[in-house]
């Protein structure tokens, strides 16, 4: 049995968020420079998901893993069955990025994250076409407002734990 401080874990945790959020910037500067997103910072932040799962819960890690697989699958399948009906609005980058939260925060806020991103991406847009006076039709690349958004979940979330 395993007798680390609680402080530790916790300490391991922001750790792991912080390399999140590193791998989060990546997939956010390569969808800005190029639309397009490697598969591998996703699928290292599905590993990370599993790791801290099963780190964090010593009674049965394997089913704790799994959990974190299984919200990693769902949400990035959720995603990119929606890209695939919108014609490629939403990108396969978008998808597996949230796939990876999903592995890694869990699927309850991996969504808040992506609400939180769909609205600061809409405020965005909308400031973008009203300053512009291009068209609403016009492109923006979505992993930076997912960053930014899991940023400040981030924030508030050890804002809260302390």
């Amino acid at each position: 049995m395993d007798v680390r401080p609680v402080k530790n874990v916790m300490e391991d945790r922001k750790m792991l968020s912080v390399l999140a959020g590193v791998l989060m910037g990546w997939m956010s500067i390569e969808d800005i420079r190029e639309k397009k997103v490697s598969v591998w910072p996703s699928v290292c932040l599905v590993v990370l998901g599993i790791l801290a799962a099963a780190v964090e819960n010593k009674e049965e890690p394997w089913i704790h893993g799994l959990g974190a697989f299984l919200s990693a699958a769902g949400l990035g399948t959720v995603l990119w069955l929606a890209g695939r009906i919108s014609r490629g609005s939403i990108g396969t980058g978008d998808a597996g990025a949230l796939g990876g939260l999903g592995g890694y925060l869990g699927w309850q806020r991996a969504l808040t994250v992506f609400f939180f991103g769909l609205l600061l991406c809409a405020a965005a847009g909308g400031l973008y076409v009203r300053i512009s006076g291009k068209s609403i039709k016009t492109e923006m690349p979505f992993l930076p407002f997912l960053t930014a958004a899991y940023i400040v979940n981030m924030i508030v979330s050890c804002a809260v734990e302390g």
